[in-house]
């Protein structure tokens, strides 16, 4: 199947366009759970978070994987929709309970509803790879607080150093 190897390709590069044209002409002549997941990366990648969804729901159909489902949970975690978010997360987490990525975006979701259990789930990941944990919060802090007007300079920087002091060996 050249077609879908010269989808990845176009994946990988970022030229993701390009990449669902040659998806959805795949899908068109046999479905897949595989061509239905690197479909749902490409909404997932173009912003269009509805259709990441259904993508990876179809995916999830044909084949329930941890990583089908987590990748859903990302799409409802950038709509916002953090309880179905944190549902999906939850059941990756029983498909492979060493999910980093799980446990990490579950404690996320968490915190914005400001419910504690977003420290039970953040701990999980830590102790699965504090390294990358560590990684994940610097990127998430850039992500949503560094260029924040409304967040302080001295919470920033009082972040950015706890951050920093997390040890990771």
């Amino acid at each position: 199947m050249a077609d879908i190897v010269e989808a990845k390709s176009l994946i990988a590069e970022e030229r993701y366009r390009e990449a669902g044209r040659i998806l959805d002409r795949l899908i068109m002549k046999k479905e897949s759970h595989e061509l239905w997941y690197l479909r749902g990366l490409v909404s997932l990648k173009t912003k269009s978070y509805d259709a990441a969804i259904e993508a990876f729901e179809r995916a999830i159909m044909i084949r329930k994987t941890a990583l089908y489902i987590r990748m859903r949970g990302v799409a409802r975690m950038e709509l916002f929709e953090l309880e179905d978010a944190i549902r999906d997360f939850d059941e990756a987490l029983r498909l492979e309970s060493k999910d980093l990525l799980s446990n990490f975006y579950a404690a996320v979701c968490y915190m914005f509803l400001d419910n504690p259990k977003s420290s039970q789930y953040l701990k999980a990941a830590y102790a699965l790879d504090a390294k990358r944990t560590k990684e994940l919060l610097k990127d998430f802090y850039v992500l949503f607080f560094r260029k924040d007007p409304l967040v302080s300079r001295a919470i920033k920087d009082d972040l950015a150093r706890r951050i920093d002091k997390i040890a990771t060996n």
